[in-house]
């Protein structure tokens, strides 16, 4: 059995390959992909392939690369000794993107915190609305680490995905005052709309005294949820002294970050990686707790889906409103879909840009 899957061969090139599917043993699930998440920060910085020596990206991106790691699809088939799941239901697992993909689970594991590499989407959910969650534990523990207090004022610097979750879980843990930073107004306007109450399009590092005059007073934490290693100084300026700095993202060039004023105004910062949320240290909130407060919390409302920020922000009549580099990156990566999905489906390119679209605005 053959399957489609993206690969990133060397730096600055994808391509669409056909790869044998795994053949099943006891213990696999064999998953057709309905839909996966791609993480554009995290993308694109494997797909450029420029590391500091000795980082988590060193380490893990290897050419060739297989991009993606949330995928959501329908079961087809079990290994025998598979009891939890059956042909049909409806998954959410940390696979590449691919067009089939294999997961093995071992059954004796299903209570444990952490182990978790296959879980049943609720009824309820779609899969457009469960990808995100492998994002969401960055956001999720962030908050925790930041420990906000009630009737604390934050601000949150990058209203991307991250930054879009990161508005609505420093709501839930009691943020008085939210105010969301981000050069691009369509991006503030959906933070908004989804829990802060102030915005600021702007750059970050002029930013500081527009915060302190919108709440009066500097605030007591701020999110960096960029993962530009120019930011950090911004955010020590922004926040007030002792206060909480949450890095809520990974820099590939962090030998660059300065720390900016943390030391002379005795701040705390902390960080968050997306493996954190596997590690015994966040316990009892574990990654399989987190995830299913976060499925919870999206079927009763308590959140918005993010999939359908997303979507208005990259909706076509939009495009134009995104900044030059934005824009840039939105047309190549674009060009890219158009160009493999027509080659891979034998179809004119303009027929598989519609198909895109299509999938985009279809909710």
């Amino acid at each position: 059995m053959k399957s489609l899957s993206f690969v990133y061969p060397e730096p600055m090139k994808l391509e669409l390959i056909e790869e044998e599917v795994p053949v099943l043993g006891p213990n696999t699930v064999l998953i057709q992909s309905v839909v996966s998440h791609v993480s554009i920060g995290t993308e694109q910085w494997c797909y450029r392939g420029v590391f500091d020596p000795g980082t988590s990206w060193a380490n893990w991106v290897k050419y060739p690369f297989h991009p993606g790691y949330s995928l959501a699809g329908r079961v087809i088939e079990v290994g025998a000794n598979i009891k939890s799941f059956k042909p049909g239901d409806l998954v959410h697992t940390g696979k590449p993107h691919a067009q089939y993909a294999t997961v093995e689970v071992d059954e004796s594991d299903a209570d444990h915190p952490f182990r978790q590499p296959l879980h049943k989407i609720p009824e309820g959910l779609e899969p457009d609305d469960v990808i995100w969650s492998s994002m969401a534990g960055v956001a999720t523990v962030g908050c925790r680490k930041a420990k906000i207090e009630f009737g604390e004022n934050v601000a949150v610097i990058g209203a991307g995905p991250i930054g879009q979750m990161t508005v609505q879980y420093a709501k839930l843990c009691g943020a008085i005052r939210i105010v969301s930073i981000d050069r691009t107004k369509k991006r503030v306007d959906a933070a908004l709309e989804s829990g802060a109450t102030d915005g600021l399009v702007m750059d970050a590092k002029d930013a500081a005294d527009e915060v302190e005059a919108l709440l009066g007073a500097k605030p007591e934490v701020v999110f960096d949820c960029t993962g530009n290693y120019e930011v950090l100084p911004s955010a020590t300026i922004i926040a007030e002294k002792y206060g909480r700095i949450i890095l809520n993202g990974d820099t590939p060039e962090p030998y660059k970050q300065a720390v900016g004023l943390a030391l002379t105004k005795c701040q705390d910062i902390k960080a968050v990686h997306g493996n954190i949320a596997g590690d015994i240290l966040t316990l009892p909130w574990s990654s399989k707790r987190n995830y299913q407060m976060n499925l919870d919390l999206l079927k009763k409302g308590s959140i918005m889906d993010i999939s359908s920020i997303v979507r208005s922000l990259y909706h076509r009549s939009k495009v134009k409103e995104l900044p030059i580099l934005e824009r840039k990156l939105y047309d190549s990566a674009l060009k890219l879909l158009v160009d493999e999905i027509a080659y891979s489906l034998r179809k004119p390119k303009e027929e598989a840009e519609n198909m895109i679209f299509e999938r985009l605005e279809s909710r």
